[in-house]
């Protein structure tokens, strides 16, 4: 059984799955600053559900946290310029990989 949640740790390991997980568990153990950490790679690993992290009661405590605010401000700033990104994009840009400019 210990191999088994190992192996689970291990294919987590460098996914925002495993930094999440890592920040719930350092606030539990009310280190607060960890818990910023790994939110903070969390992001950096492409977790991207700002909801979650303002809606979330384990995450309560960190919510006044500056920190924490500056955190969900760069997150909807990453999805912001992610969604310009899609909108800029042609009808036939969305529909294919090829792109406006590359030729068969």
């Amino acid at each position: 059984m210990l191999e088994q949640e190992e192996a689970g740790s291990a294919a987590l390991a460098g996914t925002y799955a495993h930094e999440t997980r890592l920040a719930v568990a350092s606030l539990i153990l009310g280190d607060t600053t960890a818990a910023l950490d790994w939110l903070d790679r969390a992001v950096d690993a492409g977790y991207r559900d700002v909801r979650m992290l303002q809606t979330v009661p384990t995450l309560e405590a960190l919510r006044p946290h500056p920190r924490f605010r500056r955190l969900v401000g760069r997150l909807e700033d990453l999805l912001r310029r992610e969604r310009d990104r899609l909108d800029a994009r042609t009808p036939l840009e969305s529909w294919t990989s090829r792109g406006p400019d590359r030729r068969s």
